[in-house]
């Protein structure tokens, strides 16, 4: 049962056990690690901290990347979801990776904290002006479809992504 006590936050140094806990889920279960900031290096935590905020000034990007926010969806102090927003869409994140990317750590799942992450975020987007956001899936992951539709997602379509060898499904939500 989901706790009353949720909140989409910005990364902290307060939640460095619990996010390096869910991280941990992620490897124990052998789980692509969405969204990608799953993948930076956390053993300098506050580093680590320090170069997301850099990300969402648009600082220090990686190649091919643009600036991007991540949150954290904390429910009684523990860190159940992380999402990424992508601030504008560049080439490749209009066909692939759109301009939320999120994941539930795998004990967590099931309990509807996707569906409140992605509306946190989607709110988040708003607040930046983003409309309408793109939200993309694998075909195969009905979860993330339901999640996406509750979130007044409507499909667009359907395109092969040679990269991964699977369908991706892209999904425009228009906020107002």
């Amino acid at each position: 049962m989901i706790d009353t006590n949720i909140k989409l936050i910005h990364p902290c140094i307060e939640y460095k056990n619990s996010y390096i806990g869910l991280v941990t889920e992620f490897v124990i279960n052998n789980e692509p690690f969405i969204p990608f900031p799953l993948k930076m290096d956390f053993k300098d935590f506050a580093q680590m901290i320090k170069k997301l905020k850099g990300y969402a000034r648009g600082e220090n990007l990686m190649p091919g990347f643009v600036p991007h926010s991540t949150y954290w969806l904390v429910d009684n102090k523990e860190v159940v979801a992380v999402a990424n927003l992508r601030h504008r869409l560049n080439e490749h994140l209009l066909k692939e990776g759109g301009h939320i990317g999120y994941g539930v750590k795998p004990s967590s799942r099931k309990k509807g904290y996707a569906t409140i992450l992605l509306a946190g975020t989607i709110k988040k987007a708003k607040e930046k002006g983003i409309n309408p956001i793109l939200v993309t899936c694998e075909k195969d992951n009905i979860a993330s479809a339901k999640v996406i539709q509750k979130n007044n997602g409507i499909l667009d379509d359907e395109i092969f992504s040679p990269a991964h060898n699977e369908i991706i499904q892209r999904y425009w939500i228009h906020t107002g």
